[in-house]
């Protein structure tokens, strides 16, 4: 009886085991399906959220990835990063076109799918490279870039089974198909077109639609949202407004630099190149190797400037330093195994020329008009002096203006000046003055007392 007792105990312990696995399974058995929206411009930040979602999906073990197209295009680099995460993942990927576009860099993008799938009133195509220069007229991107992209389309559409011709047609003018597309033309397809063409896999006019379409119906829908900081980062890492960020922190610090003290234009410098510097960070190009290169740029610079006379080979470094860290926090090597090409370094360097250019010019004004405005006077922070120092507060009369002496400290703007025996804080007309250097007074409003180089 004992061992009958036993046995039945072990039977129903067999039966719970076995049946767990069962109920488990069951409840599991719904599909999953992440839907990532891919809209407005294709720039950095969007691939860096592509990159995060499809990471989320595979951990999640979904069972499709639906890719939610809307866009006219953008970025060429972020393009083929995002076709990069696209083509390396292991779970089925489908494009949804809803009577809406998939232009120039997101034809690319939906070619990286396994499948494309169209509402009526979508189109796709027109890929054909551009170099927009603000204040100039669009262009045709150099014959070796138009190459390179063709290749590119073509190589995805082959992986994915989708027809080369049609893609590479979408991308070089000069690619001909017979009946359909003519030299000296790009094409561009509506969903009629790309289904009769076997591009598209067929017309879907909704979400529920296509997962029926794709094996899916019932599926729960997992659609992922952009972070907030995604969405700073998408804008700061946009070549539309990262050089902006680049202008005002390069600015804030020359400021800063050429002002005793430290205030508000250094601090605003520091504000734009860290958000610079995050926003490339959250997108994904951007870690502390850059961010410190550029800080020890910066550092060689002070150096060169404060330490050592002249500009040698100490500013020398701390500009390629900064340059290369700049460079390197917009660009991303592309995963092997597809080959490093140099256009992937054109839009870094549009960026930082347009931000450069626009520094310079900046800088120039300020180092013409600044000083001699009352705000640049409010910049000044006045050291405190002693009489026993042999200073003395300087003379409020226009005897002063004329007089020549020599520079005791360099004058970058503010420094010590030595007049007839008597020690006098001045700030500089315009730029730096070395040290043991003759000046001329120029200017004299109350204690604030102006000097110029003589001769």
């Amino acid at each position: 009886m004992k061992t009958l007792k036993i046995s039945i105990i072990l039977l129903i312990a067999l039966l719970l085991l076995h049946a767990q696995p069962r109920a488990l399974h069951a409840q599991e058995s719904k599909k999953i399906v992440y839907l990532i929206p891919v809209k407005g411009d294709i720039e950095k930040g969007l691939a860096f959220f592509v990159y995060r979602s499809l990471q989320s999906a595979e951990e999640a073990g979904a069972d499709a990835v639906i890719l939610d197209i809307k866009t006219f295009g953008g970025g060429l680099e972020a393009a083929v990063i995002i076709r990069d995460y696209l083509v390396e993942t292991n779970l089925p990927t489908y494009s949804f076109i809803n009577k809406t576009r998939a232009i120039s860099a997101g034809a690319l993008i939906a070619l990286a799918t396994k499948e494309i799938y169209m509402a009526k009133g979508s189109s796709i195509g027109d890929a054909l490279p551009i170099i927009a220069v603000p204040g100039q007229e669009q262009k045709a991107a150099p014959r070796k870039i138009i190459d390179y992209l063709r290749k590119e389309f073509k190589a995805t559409a082959e992986r994915n089974g989708h027809p080369t011709d049609i893609a590479e047609a979408m991308v070089d003018p000069e690619f001909e198909i017979k009946g359909l597309k003519e030299k000296g033309t790009i094409l561009a397809l509506t969903t009629e077109e790309a289904i009769k063409y076997k591009l598209a896999s067929g017309a879907a006019e909704s979400l529920d639609e296509l997962l029926d379409k794709i094996g899916m119906k019932g599926a729960e829908v997992r659609t992922v949202a952009l972070s907030t900081a995604e969405r700073i980062a998408r804008i700061v890492s946009s070549p539309k407004y990262s050089w902006f960020f680049l202008v005002i922190g390069i600015i804030g610090i020359y400021i800063e630099i050429k002002t005793p003290g430290f205030g508000l234009p250094g601090i605003t410098g520091m504000i734009f190149l860290a958000l610079f510097f995050w926003g490339h960070n959250i997108a994904g190009f951007t870690g502390f190797e850059e961010v410190g290169l550029f800080g020890l740029g910066l550092i060689l610079l002070v150096i060169e400037m404060f330490v050592i006379p002249g500009f040698g080979i100490v500013g020398v470094l701390g500009l390629i330093s900064i340059f290369a860290s700049l460079i390197l926090a917009m660009f991303k090597f592309p995963p092997k195994p597809f080959p490093f090409e140099f256009w992937r370094l054109s839009v870094p360097m549009r960026t930082i020329g347009k931000a450069t250019l626009f520094a310079v010019l900046t800088g120039y004004l300020l180092y013409r008009y600044l000083p001699k405005t009352s705000f640049w006077g409010r910049l000044m922070l006045k050291d405190e002096v002693a009489k026993k120092d042999g200073y003395t507060v300087a003379d409020t009369n226009s005897a002063l203006i004329g007089r020549v002496g020599t520079t005791i400290t360099p004058v970058r703007p503010a420094g010590t000046v030595l007049i007839d025996d008597r020690r006098l804080d001045v700030i500089s007309e315009g730029g730096f003055i070395d040290a043991d250097t003759k000046v001329r007074i120029t200017d004299v409003k109350g204690a604030k007392v102006t000097v110029k180089p003589e001769g």
